[in-house]
Formats: structure tokens, sequence, C-alpha cells
């Protein structure tokens, strides 16, 4: 089933401004419901290396001799764990009874500014009649990390899981994640 990206971005704008909105939650539920579930632990690896191609050479009258270097810059990700799909200003995925969704930009390793991730939100769902229960957003994300040369550079977040009901405003406890990130540069 194909599913306009741009409609799944409005409803989820729309969900934001109104957690009783049950006609967006509909719209992202019977999106998210068919995207693959997604483990707790997840590894995402981006591998940047800098290369120095081939470069144009000439002679002109005015300048002599001139060379035009041609560089490029290759990057190549890698994740396994979250399987998410990018709906309009949103990367969205599925665990287990629930669909995440969060900022694309600020939440994308190699473009997040201010280095500070952006809030996780969770449509709560019935998996049996895709029934919408609530809307949650992490309140508080317990992070312990570690990443050093002992472990080859790489960073290892276990977060453990907090989040507030938009429409009760009830706290619960819905989780944890470990996620595992590697960044190369030369």
């Amino acid at each position: 089933m194909d599913f306009d990206k741009t409609v799944i971005n409005a409803a989820i704008e729309a969900l934001l401004e109104n957690p009783a909105d049950t006609e967006a939650a509909a719209v992202i539920i019977q999106f998210g419901s068919t995207l693959p579930d997604s483990d707790r632990i997840s590894y995402e690896s981006t591998t940047i290396t800098k290369t120095s191609g081939d470069s144009a050479t000439g002679h002109t009258q005015e300048q002599g001799n001139v060379s035009v270097p041609h560089d490029h810059e290759e990057k190549k990700e890698y994740s396994r764990g979250v399987s998410f799909e990018r709906a309009g200003f949103y990367k969205i995925w599925r665990q287990n009874d629930r669909i995440i969704f969060q900022d694309f930009w600020k939440a994308d390793i190699t473009t997040q500014g201010t280095g500070e991730q952006p809030p996780e939100y969770s449509v709560l769902y019935d998996q049996a009649d895709l029934e919408y229960k609530d809307l949650c957003i992490e309140i508080d994300k317990k992070r312990f990390v570690f990443g050093g040369r002992w472990l080859l550079g790489m960073v290892l977040s276990i977060s453990i899981q907090y989040w507030k009901s938009l429409r009760t405003g009830e706290e619960t406890y819905l989780g944890y994640s470990v996620k595992i990130t590697n960044i190369r540069t030369p």
C-alpha cells in the first residue's frame, strides 16, 4: 500500500497540535502499523571519506597553466535494529504496540546541530483493531554513555525512557533502548 508522506507529515503536525485528534492518529497508525517492528538495540555507523579526485588542467594565455582539483566526499551509512521511514520533517518507526516519531533533521547523527536529541513522541494503539489509545512525549531519558578507544571509537548509549501522556498528563515508564553509534572521518 502506498502512502502519501505529506499527508502523514500533516497528520503528525495535527496530532501534536491536538492530541485528541483521532482522525490524525488513525492516519499515523494506518501507516505505522505497516512498518517492520524495530529492535530496542540498534547500531548506526557513518563513514565519511574525502578523496582527491581527478583534476582538470589547461593553459590559457591570460593565466598560463591552470589546474582545477576535483575533490569529493563520500558518505556511507549503515544501520541495523531500528527500521524507520521518513515522512516529511519526521522519522517514524514502530516498536511493539506503539509508533514513535521525532524530528528528522535534529535526530540524524550527521546533522544534529546542537547535539541535543529532539523529543520522541509515541502513538499508543491497540494492535488488534488499530484503535488509538494515547499520544505520549518522552520526558526523561536516563542515558548512560560509554565510549573511547576501548570501544574502537564507538559510543554506546543505554537509555531508560519515561513518557508523559499528552492527553491525561500521566507519567509512565515505557521502555529502554541500546544504541551503538560509530562515526569515522578522515
